[in-house]
């Protein structure tokens, strides 16, 4: 019983307190309905294996879905954009300053084109930036609108198991009233 514990648990920590009751008692009868009589551990994990992802679940009682990019695929998101978005910002960085000491504008003197090399390199990063963010993001609403989110592409996580939920905390450390 620990295990639906858990996992009612893992569904209703985000859920706002006007329905968690409610999605506590109704959650717990379908478990318990998806049960046999004397029921070993393993149909517990079978029936909540059927029921899915906790986070999913939760999402389906939470109000309607208001997202760009949707839990199952945010965190390959993140993960994704700061790695471009850093990739890029590098590679424009240093481009800006190879091509303001290889072609120097003659006529100013060494300050003003220090001055000049590091305005163009931030403006050349902060440029490179924002086009990333901006082409990661499009092309991750893409794959969510697609629905290429099932866990068939490497950088998204696997399938959802039983192994995934988290312990619950004794006590009500860290609830403030």
């Amino acid at each position: 019983m620990n295990l639906i514990n858990r996992y009612i648990h893992a569904v209703t920590v985000n859920l706002p307190e006007d329905i968690r009751e409610d999605v506590v008692k109704e959650l717990r009868a379908n478990i318990e309905d998806m049960l046999p009589e004397a029921a070993s551990e393993d149909d517990v994990r079978n029936a909540l294996v059927k029921l899915g992802d906790p986070k999913k679940l939760a999402f389906e009682y939470g109000q309607r879905k208001r997202y760009i990019i949707g839990p199952e695929i945010y965190e390959s998101y993140i993960s994704v954009l700061k790695l471009v978005v850093s990739i890029m910002a590098i590679i424009a960085g240093i481009v800006a300053v190879i091509d303001g000491v290889l072609r120097p504008p003659i006529e100013i003197g060494l300050v003003s084109m220090i001055v000049r090399v590091i305005t163009k390199t931030a403006v050349a990063v902060i440029e490179a930036a924002v086009q990333a963010a901006l082409w990661v993001t499009i092309t991750f609403v893409i794959m969510e609108r697609s629905g290429v989110n099932d866990g068939n592409l490497p950088f998204i996580k696997k399938k959802w198991s039983t192994d995934d939920l988290p312990e619950i905390d004794a006590g009500n450390k860290g609830i403030i009233s």
